[in-house]
């Protein structure tokens, strides 16, 4: 079988979802799990990690309750959504490409040929 290789970065990619894309497609591809058909959903995925990473910066840097902006009263910091819808998203579409321990173990993706490494041993160095 023809080794996976993952498809070429898109244009127009977030800076961090960019990263993302360099990190993780390779791995995923090498897996059997990515190739040009899924590139849209794999570019979502990476969006939404992007959209983690800038949330969480922003939480980090000015906490988890914001002054107002209408009469500065403590509200709670609207990343806080933009993180937890994103996280949703970020989880199913990540099962989908056997990015968690579960959907691995439930799909018998961990099952592989003699001598082929495992995804955390692609990812692991």
């Amino acid at each position: 079988m023809a080794p996976c290789v993952a498809p070429e970065i898109p244009e127009g990619l977030s800076p961090l979802a960019a990263e993302f894309w360099g990190r993780y497609a390779e791995p995923v591809a090498s897996a059997g799990r990515l190739s040009a058909v899924d590139v849209p959903s794999f570019v979502i995925l990476a969006e939404m990690w992007a959209v983690i990473q800038s949330s969480l910066a922003d939480i980090r840097k000015r906490g988890t309750v914001v002054s107002g902006a209408r009469n500065g009263e403590p509200v709670s910091n609207h990343y806080w959504r933009a993180l937890r819808d994103a996280e949703a998203a970020y989880s199913r579409l990540a099962r989908q490409f056997g990015m968690t321990p579960e959907s691995r173990a439930r799909n018998n993706w961990g099952e592989r040929e003699e001598g082929t490494p495992t995804l955390a041993d692609i990812m692991n160095g």
